[in-house]
């Protein structure tokens, strides 16, 4: 199966480190950055596990919390020919200002 992660996908990953390294600890931003990849691989092997985001565009887009940050969510889709991972982000935020949202 072939991945595809897209630029935000590694921006969204670098910047929660990078702010964990410097507002919580260094361990801390690891931890991160290490639950965010064991996240990419329990997805790879298990592609329909996320949560469908029928709202989002574009198509087939699919949410999965990070375990042991579980206010964080990893936003992918499957596709014909693999995976495409898009972000990293904050579950939260206004997620249709980040992927723009279905009309009604």
């Amino acid at each position: 199966m072939k991945t595809l992660f897209r630029p935000e996908f590694w921006i969204d990953l670098e910047k929660g480190v990078a702010y964990l390294a410097a507002n919580a600890s260094v361990q801390t931003a690891k931890a991160r950055h290490d639950n965010v990849l064991a996240t990419v691989r329990l997805i790879s092997d298990h592609p329909g596990i996320g949560r469908s985001r029928k709202h989002l565009e574009p198509d087939g887009v699919r949410s999965f919390r990070l375990g042991k940050f579980p206010k964080y969510l990893v936003f992918y889709r499957v596709t014909d020919t693999g995976l495409e991972f898009f972000r990293v982000k904050h579950g939260m935020m206004n997620l249709p200002i980040l992927f723009g949202e279905k009309p009604l």
